[in-house]
């Protein structure tokens, strides 16, 4: 399924920029799959051109000499050159740094063998921070993105879910990166906590916007955070491409009946 909270806009992708595309050369590396310009472009040629491969979650690797994906954009990239257009979903996905993430499994005070959900699994990043620290947790995952979620099949996780606003599963340990649009990190923290077995302890990226933010939504988020066994620590304005982000940490104490304080 597309992501239904994600706004969307269409943009019409330059004819030089199309011809660029078409020319590309295309080769596969375990489970990378390796895209190289071939002509010879001029900066402003290159700077558009790549703002197309970044939008289909290409980066550039200096070593490998091309643009490297962890989901194949071909069959993407064919439409996008048949129409002239492409279609840009903002779903906040941002992939979770490998040193981010063993410091998010951590603060989770992992064991061996428990249960861990990670909602908002992308193309895996976390989920494999998690198994470097703790390599017998019982991981689970939930993605929205049709093509994250092939990916995730294909490399063998246990996907029980496509959208976690929907979710009503128990865990005990939750592990996340949310989408921070309109507010959406506020939503999918507060339903994690719902979705935590007494005792159990999220563990979350968030924006700094619910933290100084003076809509309803973030206050009241603010009030629901103090009244909780919550702890965060600010990350390096570069770890998200310069959006301000926390790690929070909150711990569901065992006696508090399920859903307290819930946000509408």
């Amino acid at each position: 399924m597309n992501n239904p909270y994600a706004p969307t806009k269409t943009v019409t992708v330059p004819d030089d920029v199309l011809a660029v595309l078409s020319q590309m050369e295309w080769t596969q590396h375990n489970d990378e799959t390796h895209g190289a310009i071939t002509a010879q472009l001029d900066r402003a040629l290159y700077v558009k051109t790549n703002k197309i491969l970044e939008q289909l979650d290409g980066k550039w690797n200096r070593k490998a000499k091309a643009h490297v994906f962890q989901i194949d954009p071909r069959p993407d990239l064919g439409i996008i050159v048949e129409n002239g257009q492409l279609e840009i979903v903002r779903d906040g996905y941002f992939p979770t740094p490998l040193e981010v993430g063993i410091t998010m499994a951590q603060m989770a005070d992992l064991e061996p063998g428990i249960d861990v959900l990670e909602p908002s699994a992308g193309t895996g990043d976390l989920i494999r921070a998690i198994l470097e620290l703790e390599p017998s947790c019982q991981v689970s995952v939930i993605e929205i993105d049709d093509r994250r979620r092939s990916l995730l099949r294909s490399n063998g996780y246990s996907i029980i879910g496509v959208d976690f606003l929907t979710y009503r599963g128990k865990h005990s340990r939750i592990i996340q990166n949310p989408p921070f649009e309109n507010g959406q990190d506020i939503d999918h923290v507060l339903h994690a906590y719902d979705c935590l077995r007494p005792g159990g302890v999220l563990v979350s990226v968030m924006s700094e916007g619910p933290f100084f933010r003076n809509d309803r939504k973030a206050l009241d988020f603010r009030a629901w955070y103090a009244s909780h066994n919550s702890t965060g620590v600010a990350l390096d304005a570069a770890t998200f491409n310069g959006i301000e982000t926390r790690l929070i940490r909150v711990v569901k104490d065992a006696y508090l009946p399920e859903g307290q304080l819930r946000l509408l």
